[in-house]
């Protein structure tokens, strides 16, 4: 499985992706720092799964689960955040996600 990975915290990135780099199918095929960053990057190596942040600069996650939803239909994206109330969750599901991650999450569970 090839796996963008977007945040704007340096240190959750490099974390995600440490826990991501010891799982044999999965392929980091990019990682971006904020939400402008994030479509080029999904229309070159076309990833098969996105997995970003719900609040990014410049272009926020849900912005980006928008236009990914549109351009690239069967790019999965599942949103990261710190939020997790139900609020959050269902606005994320109901826009398109494929699923929603809380950062507090176990590295190994990721």
């Amino acid at each position: 499985m090839k796996v963008l990975i977007a945040d704007d915290h340096k240190l959750i990135l490099e974390g995600i992706r440490r826990s991501l780099e010891d799982a044999s199918d999965i392929e980091i095929v990019g990682e971006a720092y904020n939400g402008s960053q994030v479509l080029p990057m999904v229309g070159r190596p076309r990833p098969d799964l996105v997995l970003i942040d719900v609040r990014m600069p410049q272009l926020d996650g849900l912005t980006c689960l928008a236009l990914i939803r549109k351009r690239y239909p069967t790019v999965k994206v599942v949103m990261m955040s710190v939020f997790d109330d139900v609020q959050h969750i269902e606005t994320a599901l109901k826009r398109g996600a494929s699923g929603y991650v809380v950062k507090s999450v176990n590295p190994q569970d990721l």
